[in-house]
């Protein structure tokens, strides 16, 4: 693909954010060599994000294991954002002609006015909307949930067991090793600034956890 692959979908982010209208967030990741950003978006108001913002705990999980060598998207999956809002989300994996990432195109789509106006069409004839949508979940099988945020320490907390991270715990080495095994695991490493964000976390230098970066993978390979 071209070198202006990222302008050209650019203007396709833009097209759709006119296209489909206010209620739906249009995303693209840029991926990197090095790390990965929010290259443009619109209608971020759903999620409060901005460009130059990191990946999502889904997206940076699926390219770990690497998803998009065997599927070409993700479909309607649940989100949730800052306000605890669950909205819907469908990623399309942006790839080269030999199959290589090159980024992400997101559609967040919130339909909570549409499930409102219905709720209280429903509620005339005193039948529960909600009954019919989590039953509708329970038999579509995906339970996969995105957290959308805008900075990287949350990202890490969705993660990590809260009291882990509580200042006033004094963590082992072997704690320490198995959360940065989490954190490598869960792709969160590729994210631009995650070592110097998980080294004040855990109360050590960032030489340290690239150690454990090191030990880990050491012993990965044997």
């Amino acid at each position: 693909m071209s070198k202006n692959w990222i302008e050209n979908y650019q203007r396709l982010v833009r097209f759709l954010g006119q296209a489909l209208g206010e209620n739906h967030e249009i995303v693209l990741h840029v991926l990197e060599e090095d790390y990965s950003y929010i290259g443009e978006i619109v209608n971020s108001h759903i999620s409060n994000r901005s460009e130059g913002g990191p990946l999502t705990n889904l997206a940076l999980e699926k390219i770990k294991q690497e998803d998009y060598k065997v599927n070409d998207s993700i479909l309607n999956y649940k989100v949730v954002v800052k306000d605890d809002k669950v909205i819907q989300g469908s990623t399309f994996y942006i790839k080269d002609d030999d199959d290589n990432l090159l980024g992400l195109l997101c559609i967040n789509s919130d339909f909570s006015k549409h499930k409102n106006i219905a709720k209280d069409l429903l509620s005339l004839i005193n039948i529960d909307i909600d009954h019919f949508l989590n039953e509708g979940e329970e038999h579509t099988g995906n339970h996969e949930v995105e957290i959308l945020s805008a900075d990287i320490e949350e990202i890490i907390q969705e993660v990590i067991d809260p009291v882990l991270l509580d200042p006033r715990v004094t963590l082992t080495k072997d704690t320490r090793l198995e959360i940065v095994r989490t954190l490598e695991q869960k792709g969160i490493f590729q994210l631009k600034g995650a070592i110097v964000k998980v080294a004040n976390l855990l109360k050590v230098t960032g030489p340290s956890v690239y150690r454990y970066l090191q030990e880990i993978n050491g012993s990965e390979s044997n």
